[in-house]
């Protein structure tokens, strides 16, 4: 976001006096968007000693997404399906197969579904959950990032979660929202970059992010 630039293309605007270009304008809108996306952003942590959670109710957008990469590192028996952290089951806290556990370092994209919902998607809220058998790995420490249908090359960093925790905590949940109940709009990819991770690895449980088809509107057609 760059509120001087904005100033600058609105002032030649108005200067010129003349209708601006689709072109530009949609630089103004990326521009404009990009002042109100994140200072609403409402990052909420929790966490216990028990694994009990109540998972939000809705489609998960993710699941059945595709992944790059399409496999995950195993640690100690964990899953090597992205798709584990997509299908709705925590798993006790003491399975360590229901977890997936990406090195720091590593990123994952979900390309959500674009085949009848050409448009994207607007995302209303994130909760990731995060679990081991001990207080070891059970901390929670990367980026979200998304891109839009319109900008699929560009992506922009939404949240960042640290959820810290320890002894005798075993189990994180955060929850990521907008006040103005939208998070960003036209998505089409979803990308989580980790690092500063706990010991290396941590066992993620679960990623679920609701949302709605976006309807298009005259800009989208533009």
């Amino acid at each position: 976001m760059n509120i001087s630039r904005l100033h600058r293309v609105q002032t030649r605007i108005r200067a010129g006096k003349r209708r601006p270009s689709k072109a530009l304008a949609s630089i103004i809108a990326a521009l404009l968007a990009g002042v109100s996306a994140h200072a609403s952003v409402v990052v909420q942590n929790e966490s216990n000693a028990t694994h009990v959670w109540t998972l939000p109710v809705g489609t998960n957008l993710l699941a059945g997404a595709t992944t790059l990469p399409a496999m995950a590192v195993v640690h100690e028996g964990s899953s090597s399906s992205w798709m584990t952290l997509t299908d709705g089951i925590l798993g006790d806290a003491a399975d360590k197969t229901a977890s997936v556990t990406p090195n720091n370092g590593d990123s994952v994209m979900f390309s959500l579904d674009l085949s009848v919902n050409f448009n994207g998607y607007s995302l209303a809220s994130f909760d990731t959950y995060c679990a081991w058998p001990d207080s070891g790995r059970d901390n929670q420490n990367f980026t979200i990032q998304y891109a839009t249908v319109a900008a699929p090359g560009t992506f922009l960093t939404l949240a960042t979660v640290n959820n810290q925790t320890g002894a005798p905590i075993i189990s994180t949940h955060t929850n990521i929202t907008d006040t103005t109940g939208t998070l960003a709009a036209g998505v089409g990819f979803i990308r989580f970059n980790f690092a500063g991770q706990e010991n290396g690895y941590v066992g993620l449980r679960e990623f679920i992010v609701l949302g709605n088809v976006r309807q298009c509107d005259p800009q989208c057609r533009e």
